[in-house]
């Protein structure tokens, strides 16, 4: 029991250093959002910011790793970090998706910047999009 206790311990310490990661990323995105003027973005990033830096936290000031990181935990570390990350990196495009008048011209920076068939998805008029 002791042994599933200090692996707990590491694991879920070393996982609130991880959540400091997006949550930096979308305070970097938030700053982005406000010089560009895309104010609806901004409920997302802060969101995302918010919620990561405060799990962090939390993990990292209640759980105290007992001893250094070994393999098992580092493996724990990272599956469990990369599956909670993807889920808390969503967080913005999904509440940017609600966002009911999302300009066009937007779409067309994802469409320039990124896969062409990933943009048609997130425009808000797909008879505006530019061809």
């Amino acid at each position: 029991m002791n042994e599933v206790r200090t692996y707990s311990s590491t694991t879920l310490h070393g996982l609130g250093l991880v959540f400091h990661v997006p949550g930096v990323m979308a305070l970097g995105s938030l700053l982005i959002s406000l010089l560009t003027g895309e104010w609806y973005a901004l409920i997302g990033f802060l969101s995302t910011a918010g919620v990561t830096l405060g799990l962090g936290q939390f993990l990292c000031r209640v759980f105290t790793p007992v001893n250094a990181v070994n393999v098992r935990a580092a493996l724990l570390i990272a599956a469990l970090g990369w599956a909670s990350v993807s889920v808390v990196g969503a967080l913005p495009f999904l509440l940017v998706a609600w966002y009911p008048d999302i300009p066009y011209q937007n779409a067309f920076a994802v469409r320039v910047l990124q896969d062409p068939g990933t943009a048609c998805s997130s425009q808000y008029r797909a008879s505006q999009a530019p061809v």
